[in-house]
């Protein structure tokens, strides 16, 4: 098992963080879907408070992957020069989204009046009193930048399926827990 990142594929940690981040997007965004759709009550508040916490962990996973990839080297690039600089922007646009949303929803609910917390483990507490328009932007922004996400998390599918069918390249061997280099 391989710890570190190679030439041509990601160590094992990187691998077990994307597919656990994976599973936590799909948590986010699917909790995010449902309560939308509700009425007030009980249900729709824990699904809320799921939705904060499981936000609050992507923010500290994409801080601690950002930390890891400034200290380690990643594996190279498939494509041409081209795709590989469309590559590194989609990540770090990937990035910047995986910080940004967790902040705006934070300040959307800190701005309302209310805390949020990593499952009850911990609790970050409002720093300010309830703001009507701090929380009207924070809520046009989170909007935003969740349908950013959606967008980003597209392109990145479909260019790791354009990269593996059309091209022939092997990008999705790079992060497979399945790979015998591991």
């Amino acid at each position: 098992m391989t710890t570190q990142n190679k030439p041509r594929h990601y160590g094992y940690p990187i691998i077990l963080m994307h597919w656990f981040m994976v599973l936590i997007f799909i948590m986010v965004i699917g909790t995010a879907w449902i309560f939308d759709e509700l009425p007030n009550g009980d249900l729709k508040l824990d699904l809320m408070f799921a939705h904060k916490s499981f936000g609050l962990f992507i923010l500290m996973l994409a801080t601690l992957r950002m930390a890891i990839k400034a200290f380690s080297t990643s594996p190279s690039g498939f494509g041409n020069h081209w795709e590989q600089k469309a590559a590194k922007a989609g990540h770090y646009a990937l990035y910047g989204v995986m910080i940004m949303l967790p902040v705006s929803g934070i300040v959307m609910s800190w701005a309302g009046g209310y805390s949020v917390s990593l499952f009850g483990f911990f609790e970050l507490s409002s720093p300010f009193s309830h703001s009507e328009w701090l929380q009207s932007a924070g809520e046009e922004v989170h909007e935003f930048l969740a349908n950013t996400l959606y967008l980003l998390l597209g392109v990145h599918l479909v260019a790791v399926l354009y990269h593996q069918i059309i091209k022939g390249e092997p990008v999705m061997k790079r992060m497979s827990l399945f790979n015998s280099k591991h």
